[in-house]
């Protein structure tokens, strides 16, 4: 008996069936099919799969966790029908849109819960919002030897295209961290964060020891074309490295890596119209005016002062805004000498040298 049971430890794997369908969406060698995964609930996921003719990799592509990132769902839509099932290598899973109650009602939570799915991979309870994280994770994650899950900045503002890559003792797996991967995206912008529990790319990590790259592209529920066509670029480069597809990594010259701890974030203390004086990216000073806010019904004026030295990088995009409302975020990128700010933490800038992928790039500290 124990003879038996050791040969089928060691030996039997080699006799397994292939891999023939998630859900109703069968794998075709060569073709991409469409289907969906059964949540529990009677909730469905829809699902499209691309086969390449050659065996390698399998990994996903997600969209829409939140109802209301149209980008993001448009992103996986833009690089499925960008690929060739006959040209690449491996499997891809796409899955354009998680939510769909909240896709119909522009909502970032599932609406039949009012849960962020975002928040509900850690935790066992009897909700749909908590079953279809727990169906991701076993029919999707566990299956792939890595994700890119594609975001944006919901219904009200607008964020710089980056990538964000979770600073957690999870995340060391066996191929690596969410860095490399983040690099490959592209973004001149990579924003290092601790990342909560129940998070997708926190829980595969943890639980899996698999890579989910988490990459955020505008807002406002607007398609925001030029980040969408880099985001395009930066998801090719992560499948030419991984071997999906043919081709060469297009990466910009000098990138950023960001603490999370470097967004300041500036919030309305009263309602009223909002007069923007400042562009998503722009250069701004402490002492800058970066908005105007007016109210119409007490005739008040206030200006919003920048109290930091950095870039835009999130706007709203509505002209009303209510009192606690987000007007915009200053990142911070390196200590301003003319206006005495002073950065948090180090800023880790990588410089990238053609045709060197596979050796590290050289890193330069600035305090």
């Amino acid at each position: 008996m124990l003879c038996v049971l050791l040969w089928v430890c060691f030996y039997g794997v080699i006799f397994l069936e292939p891999l023939k369908k998630i859900g109703t969406c069968r794998l075709t060698r060569g073709k991409l099919r469409h289907g969906h995964i059964p949540v529990k609930g009677g909730y469905q996921i829809p699902v499209s799969i691309m086969k390449g003719k050659n065996e390698g990799k399998m990994c996903f592509i997600s969209g829409g966790i939140h109802g209301d990132e149209i980008n993001g769902i448009n992103l996986v839509q833009m690089i499925m029908k960008s690929l060739d099932p006959e040209k690449i290598n491996g499997t891809i899973i796409f899955i354009p849109i998680v939510n769909i109650e909240g896709f119909h009602e522009k909502s970032h939570k599932f609406t039949r819960d009012s849960k962020d799915i975002n928040r509900c991979f850690a935790k066992r309870c009897r909700s749909t919002s908590y079953f279809i994280a727990k169906t991701f994770m076993k029919e999707i994650v566990e299956r792939c030897d890595f994700g890119i899950d594609c975001h944006d900045c919901g219904e009200k503002n607008v964020l710089l295209p980056h990538s964000r890559v979770h600073d957690s003792p999870y995340i060391d797996t066996g191929e690596g961290d969410t860095i490399s991967l983040g690099r490959l995206f592209g973004t001149r912008i990579i924003l290092k964060r601790e990342g909560e529990r129940g998070m997708l790319a926190v829980e595969a990590a943890r639980k899996s020891k698999k890579q989910i790259l988490t990459v955020e592209i505008g807002g406002g529920l607007v398609f925001w074309n030029e980040f969408l066509n880099d985001a395009l670029t930066g998801i090719q480069n992560i499948l030419i490295h991984h071997g999906f597809m043919q081709g060469k990594i297009k990466l910009p010259r000098e990138q950023y890596i960001l603490e999370d701890l470097d967004r300041f974030r500036h919030r309305a203390r009263t309602e009223g119209l909002l007069y923007k004086k400042v562009n998503l990216g722009d250069r701004v000073h402490k002492g800058d005016v970066i908005a105007v806010i007016h109210n119409p019904i007490t005739r008040r004026k206030k200006e919003i002062i920048s109290k930091h030295c950095g870039f835009v990088f999130s706007l709203k995009m509505q002209d009303k805004i209510n009192k606690g409302e987000s007007i915009a975020s200053i990142l911070q990128s390196n200590d301003c000498t003319r206006h005495g700010t002073k950065k948090q933490r180090g800023l880790t800038l990588i410089r990238n040298y053609p045709n060197l992928w596979d050796f590290a790039p050289k890193k330069e500290e600035v305090s």
